[in-house]
Formats: C-alpha cells, structure tokens, sequence
C-alpha cells in the first residue's frame, strides 16, 4: 500500500475538535471536554546480518485505548466506581444540528398540505423530506415552521434514523452514513479532580478488549 500526503482542499470537510462524541454502552458521556483515540502495534526485530546496516521489522500484536475528560455532576459523580467494568465504546464524528425521521420511502408524494403528521421519511428518488398523513406523503404542510427542513434538508446537518438509530449526513445530492469506530473495552482508570476557584473534572481510561472496527454501512 503506498501512502501519499496532500493539503485540504477548500472541499474536504475539517472536524471541529466539538464534533467528536465518546458513547459508552450506547449514552454519550455528559459534558465531555476532550476525547483521545491511541492505537499501536508491537515491532519485532527481524534484522540478520545480511540487511546491513538497517534493522528490519515484522508487525506483532496490536492494540488501542481511549481517553476522555469531563464535566463532574452530582449525577456523574459515581462514575469512578466503573473500573473494570467491560463495556461498549463508539466514537462517532458529529457536524451541525441533529434531526430525527422514521426512515426511507420511495413512492409516489402527494403535492398537498397537512395541518398535522404521523412521521417524517425520507424520499429516496426526490432526495427530500416527507410528510406522512392519513397512509399518504406530503411534500410541503402547514403548521411546521419550527422544522422547515424537512422539506430541503441542510447541507452537513445529522440525520437520525429512528429505525435503524443510525446516523446520516446530507451531501448535497443525498444522505451519506457518517461511519464511526467501536469496539469492546475495559474501564482501566477513573480520575476525578477539584481546585479551588474551577469546575470539578473527571477522566476515563478504556483499555481495548479485542479489535476496534469501523463501521461504515
């Protein structure tokens, strides 16, 4: 595999250091200041006297860790009993504000209006937001300011779909699944700090039980 370094284009989308969640067992941690992801690999040395003067490597066994910091609460305060507790742990890149609908529909839309609706879908041929309204879809429908996107959904904004809780993001043309890391791991160390004058701030320490994978579908 060859591995090229290039400069961001004005294209690329840049992550703000806000816009990466830790979520354990499924809950994202409350009011988390910074999230860390290490990975590495062990190194073997394989060097034999006809490689000269460069040592040579075999990759061996690998591993990853993640740390957080966060806000201490009242709530949160019993979180440094959690050590050695194996749990779930996503991390998963966020961009604006986050939208929910009920899931994809591909049929005919009604050009019409609704006071009132029983669930929002996306339409994948028309590429925007429906209305669903006594067993038909709308288009455009009344009494929805609070929510106009519906109707053209907002470039780089999250969309949630409430069937499959997973999380979308809208390109342009369509929505693109926002893949994210997960894996299984093992709370190794719990931190809780406090001074005078400051917030309280806790931190957590993951060991990686097994592999961290993507997931991108």
């Amino acid at each position: 595999m060859n591995i090229s370094l290039s400069w961001l284009t004005q294209t690329d989308y840049n992550m703000n250091g806000k816009n990466l969640i830790l979520k354990v067992n499924g809950t994202a941690v409350a009011a988390a200041k910074s999230c860390s992801i290490d990975t590495k690999c062990d190194l073997l040395e394989v060097s034999s006297p006809s490689d000269g003067a460069w040592r040579r490597f075999w990759v061996g066994r690998k591993e990853w860790s993640v740390s957080c910091s966060y806000l201490l609460t009242y709530e949160n305060l019993t979180g440094v009993l959690g050590i050695g507790t194996i749990v779930t742990l996503v991390v998963q890149p966020l961009y604006d504000t986050t939208y929910h609908y009920a899931g994809e529909y591909g049929g005919t839309v009604v050009e019409y209006r609704a006071s009132t609706y029983e669930g929002i879908y996306y339409h994948v041929t028309r590429r925007q937001f429906v209305a669903l309204y006594n067993g038909e879809y709308f288009t455009a429908w009344e009494g929805m300011n609070d929510t106009p996107w519906f109707v053209t959904p907002q470039e780089r904004a999250n969309y949630v779909n409430n069937a499959n809780n997973k999380l979308y993001r809208w390109n342009g043309t369509g929505l693109v699944f926002v893949p994210y890391l997960t894996g299984s791991a093992i709370c190794e160390q719990c931190k809780t700090t406090g001074s005078v004058g400051a917030l309280a701030n806790g931190s957590f320490q993951f060991k990686g039980n097994g592999p961290l994978s993507q997931v991108t579908t």
